[in-house]
């Protein structure tokens, strides 16, 4: 890219960021969501036909979203997320929240 076509692309960068970062917000995110609620199961599998002594985790969570503005008693804007893990994937799951968590408590 040469200099003009870079100094008219920050120019109108500058006056109109704004604008395009709120529209891609609406349009990639449905806007911000608040988590609600968290359901969580554990499912062992500790046999299998053939195999003595087997052990299967696998947990799952549903991460209940709702929008901050929504009219009450209305579930219009809510979303269920489904995430299933097996144990390695909960465990990595696990380290990055820490990871994050750490990340966090060094801001404030």
């Amino acid at each position: 890219m040469d200099e003009e076509h870079a100094e008219s692309f920050a120019s109108t960068w500058g006056q109109h960021a704004g604008d395009v970062i709120a529209r891609l917000k609406e349009c990639t995110l449905g806007g911000p969501k608040i988590l609600s609620d968290v359901s969580w199961n554990l499912h062992v599998n500790v046999a299998q036909s053939g195999l003595t002594r087997t052990q299967n985790a696998i947990a799952r969570f549903e991460l209940q979203l709702e929008k901050p503005d929504k009219k009450l008693g209305s579930n219009e804007g809510d979303e269920v997320i489904g995430v299933e893990f097996g144990h390695e994937e909960l465990y990595d799951f696990f380290c990055k929240l820490e990871t994050i968590q750490a990340q966090l408590d060094a801001i404030s």
